[in-house]
């Protein structure tokens, strides 16, 4: 084989290469395990018809039974994703007794570890108001595959 056809067939070879590799990083897989598209957080309102409603809001009020949490939109190749939710109070306070859920030494923060159908492309995030929490800053951190992170920032403010 002459040289020249022999270059000529190594850099088809190494074109067909490069194509298939860039192609390969085309479509559903072209992303990371996770993509946060859109998120949110407030506090929870119950419309007259019964129906949850996030109030674009970083104050929430500090009454027993009041809701907050959190909403993201996610886009993900993965069918089941890991999540990690660390929620942190102004002061101690008591948590329910949920065995999904870490409590630290000082009754500060909890973390609550769980697995969601990634599928739907949506998590969320609800936390009520109990007769122990303090007033002031409540700060969850968001932690999806151990990779992608959001954080949220609320004010629990006495009426």
């Amino acid at each position: 084989m002459s040289s020249a056809k022999g270059n000529a067939m190594r850099v088809t070879c190494v074109a067909i290469g490069l194509m298939a590799s860039l192609l390969s990083g085309c479509g559903a897989d072209s992303y990371g395990p996770v993509e946060i598209l859109y998120a949110d957080g407030g506090g929870i309102d119950k419309s007259a018809d019964g129906r949850m409603r996030l109030m674009d809001s970083e104050v929430v009020p500090l009454q027993v039974g009041q809701r907050y949490g959190w909403r993201m939109y996610l886009r993900t190749n993965r069918s089941q994703i890991r999540v990690k939710e660390e929620i942190t109070m102004a002061g101690p306070t008591t948590w329910g007794g949920s065995s999904e859920l870490k409590v630290s030494a000082d009754g500060r923060s909890a973390t609550k570890m769980r697995e969601v159908d990634g599928t739907i492309g949506f998590i969320g995030g609800v936390w009520g108001v109990n007769g122990d929490d303090p007033a002031g800053v409540v700060e969850i951190k968001v932690t999806i595959e151990d990779k992608a992170e959001q954080r949220f920032k609320f004010v629990l403010k006495k009426p």
